[in-house]
C-alpha cells in the first residue's frame, strides 16, 4: 500500500487505496467520453499517459507491491496481445492504420497496468465505474430532455447518441452501469448506497431507452442472466433487485410514450415541452426509487420461500420455450437480419423491434474473406477498411467489421485472436474465486455484457465503453487470495515499462494534435499553418500518411503544385493501400503517372462515383 505517516491506522490506508483506484477508472471514463468516447486518436496520448504515470509512482513508492495471479495473467495476456498487433507491422497492408490500433491498445494497457498495481478493492472500482457512467448518462439524457438547448438529434434519426458519438456504445455502457447498479442494491452492506443506485437505475433506463439500441438490451438481457447464474442469493437478488426496478421500468414506459422525443418531432417547442415533462417525471421516480432498498427489506421476510425445484422447474420450462420459439422463427430471423434496415427510419417500433442486422452479413462476411486472402497471419491491425472498401457489394462506408472477434481474426490471424480471447477469458476465470462476495456477480454480469456486445459491433473503438469492461475485469481478478509479491528485478520492469509508455503517450499526443490542428487550419483557409502543422505531425510520427495529404491540399491551395505533388507522392508512398492518397495523386499528375494513378482507385475503391470525369481526375 501507500507509504502514510506513521501516526496513521490501517483503515486510513484503505480508505486512501479506494480512492485512488475508484478516481483513476472514473476520471478515465469521464475524460473520454467528454473527448466523444475517445473515438479519435487526439484522445489517446493522455488517456495513456494519466493512467501509465499512476502505475509509475504506484510502482515506485508502495513499500511492497502486490497482485494476484489472475491480476497478472490478465494484464501480461493483454500486453501479450498488444505486442502481436505491434508485430502485425511487419506484414500488414497500412502501418498507419496498424499504428493507429498499437496506440488505441495501449490505452488499455496502461489503464489495466494502472488498477492492477494499484491497492484496488471491488467496491471502489464499482463505485468510481458507476458515478462516471451516471455523469455520462446524466449529460446524455439532457440533451434528449431540453432540446430547446442542444438539439434535436436529427443526424441520428433521433437515437440518442450524445456525448460518445454512436447511440449503440452509449447504449452498451448504460448497459454496463445499470447491471453494476443493480449489484449495488442487491449486495452493498450501506442503505444510502443501495438507495442512490437504485435512484440510478432510473437514470440509466431512460438513457438505454433513448438510445433504441437493440443490441444494448440484448447485453442486459445477457448481463442480467450472468448476474443471476452467479449469484449466490438469488432470492435477495429478485426481491431487492425487482423492487428497485419497478420505477425505472415505469420510466422506461413513460419515455415510450413521449412520440415527440422517439421520433421526427412536430416541432421543437412540443418536443421541449414533451422534454420537460420527462425530466420531471424521471427526477420523481429516482427520488421514490430511492425507497426501494427500505421497501425490499420490509418485504423480504413476509414472502414465502419457494421450493428450489420449482424454480429450476420454471426456469427449465423457460428455456425450453424460448429454444422452441428460435427454432421455429430461425428462417424468417435470419432472412430478416440478412435485409437492410433504411437509416432515416425512427420511431419505437422501426428500431427496437427489428431484426435487421443494418448490413452485418456483409461486414462478416468481407471480414472473412479477408482472413482467407491472409491466413494465418491476417492482413494487419486496423485495415478491415481497406478490404470492405475494395470488396464491398453496397455503397456503404465501415471502418469496422462489427463483431470484435471477427474482425480479430481477419486482421490478426488465429493466433492473434487466441491471444485476445485467452486475456479476456481471466476475469472470467476469476469469477469462481470470488462469486459469493460482494459486487462480483453484478461485475461479472457487466463485463459479460461488454463481451457480448463486443460480438456484434465496434465497441473496442470506443475506449470510453472499453474502460468501463476493463475496470470491471480488473475488479473481478482482485480475489483477495492468491497474491503473490513483485520482486525488486519485476518492480524495474514493471516501472521501466510505464516509464516507456508515459514517454510514447507525449509522442502519441504530440503527433496527433498537430495533425488535428493542420486539418482545423485547412478548413479554416490557414493554409500556412495547415503546412506547418503537417510538418510537426510528420516529425513525431513519421509513419503517418494522412498529414502528408493535408499538406498536399494546403499546398495546392498555396499555388505550388510541384510540392503538392511532392506530398501525395510521399502519401501514397507510405499507405498505399489508401485510396484517397491515389485519388488526390490523380488530380495532382497528368499522363502515365495520372493513369496509373487512377488505375490504383478503381482497384481499391471500385464503387467510388465519377472515377472517370475529368472535372474530378483532371
Amino acid at each position: 500500500m501507500l507509504p502514510a505517516p506513521a501516526s496513521a491506522d490501517r483503515a486510513v490506508h484503505v480508505i486512501d487505496a479506494r480512492w485512488l483506484s475508484g478516481a483513476v477508472i472514473a476520471v478515465a471514463i469521464a475524460a473520454t467520453a467528454n473527448a466523444g468516447g475517445g473515438y479519435l486518436p487526439t484522445a489517446w496520448g493522455w488517456a495513456i499517459a494519466g493512467p501509465a504515470a499512476v502505475a509509475l509512482a504506484a510502482l515506485v513508492l508502495q513499500q511492497e507491491a502486490r497482485v494476484t495471479r489472475h491480476a497478472a495473467a490478465f494484464v501480461l495476456l493483454f500486453a501479450g496481445f498488444v505486442a502481436w498487433t505491434a508485430a502485425s507491422l511487419l506484414w500488414t497492408d497500412s502501418v498507419p492504420r496498424t499504428m493507429g490500433e498499437v496506440e488505441r491498445d495501449l490505452v488499455y494497457l496502461a489503464t489495466i497496468a494502472a488498477l492492477v498495481v494499484l491497492p484496488r478493492s471491488r467496491g471502489a472500482i464499482v463505485a468510481g465505474t458507476l458515478v462516471a457512467i451516471c455523469g455520462v448518462c446524466v449529460a446524455a439524457l439532457a440533451t434528449r430532455l431540453f432540446p430547446d438547448r442542444y438539439g434535436l438529434d436529427v443526424d441520428t434519426a433521433f437515437r440518442l447518441s450524445r456525448p460518445l458519438g454512436y447511440w449503440n456504445g452509449l447504449g452498451v455502457l448504460t448497459a454496463v452501469g445499470a447491471l453494476l447498479a443493480l449489484g449495488v442494491v442487491v449486495d452493498a452492506r450501506r442503505r444510502g448506497a443501495r438507495s442512490a443506485a437504485a435512484a440510478a437505475l432510473v437514470i440509466l433506463l431512460a438513457t438505454l431507452f433513448a438510445t433504441l439500441s437493440r443490441g444494448a438490451w440484448l447485453a442486459l438481457g445477457a448481463g442480467l442472466c450472468i448476474a443471476l447464474a452467479l449469484h449466490p442469493d438469488r432470492r435477495r437478488l429478485f426481491i431487492a433487485g425487482g423492487v428497485a426496478l419497478v420505477p425505472a421500468a415505469v420510466g422506461v414506459a413513460l419515455f415510450a410514450s413521449a412520440n415527440e422525443l422517439t421520433s421526427a418531432p412536430s416541432s421543437l417547442a412540443a418536443a421541449t415541452a414533451a422534454g420537460h415533462r420527462l425530466a420531471a417525471a424521471l427526477a420523481t421516480l429516482a427520488l421514490a426509487a430511492a425507497a426501494a432498498p427500505w421497501a425490499a427489506d420490509a418485504i423480504a421476510p413476509r414472502l414465502p420461500r419457494l421450493p428450489r425445484k420449482l424454480l429450476v422447474g420454471t426456469v427449465a420450462a423457460a428455456a425450453l420455450l424460448a429454444l422452441t420459439a428460435a427454432a421455429a422463427f430461425a428462417g424468417p430471423a435470419y432472412d430478416a437480419f440478412r435485409t437492410p434496415q433504411r437509416f432515416g427510419e425512427h420511431g419505437v417500433g422501426a428500431r427496437l423491434f427489428s431484426l435487421s442486422g443494418q448490413n452485418r452479413s456483409d461486414y462478416w462476411r468481407v471480414a472473412l474473406d479477408e482472413y482467407e486472402a491472409n491466413a494465418p497471419l491476417g492482413s494487419g491491425a486496423g485495415t478491415y477498411d481497406v478490404y470492405w472498401t475494395r470488396e464491398r457489394s453496397i455503397g456503404v462506408g465501415a471502418h469496422d467489421a462489427h463483431s470484435l472477434y471477427v474482425e480479430t481474426l481477419a486482421e490478426l490471424g488465429p493466433v492473434g485472436l487466441a491471444i485476445l480471447v485467452a486475456a479476456l477469458a481471466v476475469p472470467l476465470a476469476a469469477v469462481a474465486a470470488v462469486r459469493r462476495r460482494p459486487f462480483a456477480a453484478g461485475l461479472a454480469g457487466a463485463y459479460g455484457a461488454f463481451l457480448v456486445h463486443a460480438g456484434l459491433d465496434w465497441d473496442w473503438e470506443l475506449v470510453t465503453v472499453t474502460l468501463a469492461a476493463f475496470a470491471c475485469a480488473a475488479a473481478l481478478t482482485d480475489t483477495g487470495n492468491g497474491t503473490v509479491a513483485l520482486g525488486a528485478a519485476a518492480r524495474r520492469i514493471a516501472a521501466a515499462a510505464a516509464a516507456a509508455l508515459v514517454l510514447a503517450a507525449l509522442a502519441v499526443q504530440q503527433a496527433s494534435t498537430a495533425a488535428a490542428a493542420s486539418e482545423a487550419a485547412l478548413r479554416a483557409g490557414w493554409h500556412d499553418e495547415a503546412v506547418a502543422q503537417a510538418a510537426r505531425a510528420v516529425r513525431w510520427a513519421p509513419w503517418t500518411a494522412r498529414a502528408w495529404r493535408v499538406r498536399s491540399d494546403a499546398e495546392r491551395a498555396l499555388g505550388d503544385v510541384d510540392a503538392a505533388r511532392r506530398s501525395s507522392r510521399r502519401a501514397v508512398q507510405l499507405d498505399p493501400s489508401e485510396w484517397t492518397g491515389w485519388y488526390q495523386l490523380a488530380r495532382l499528375t497528368s499522363g502515365a503517372e495520372q493513369s496509373e494513378a487512377r488505375a490504383h482507385v478503381r482497384a481499391l475503391n471500385p464503387l467510388a462515383p465519377g472515377l472517370d470525369t475529368d472535372a474530378r481526375l483532371g
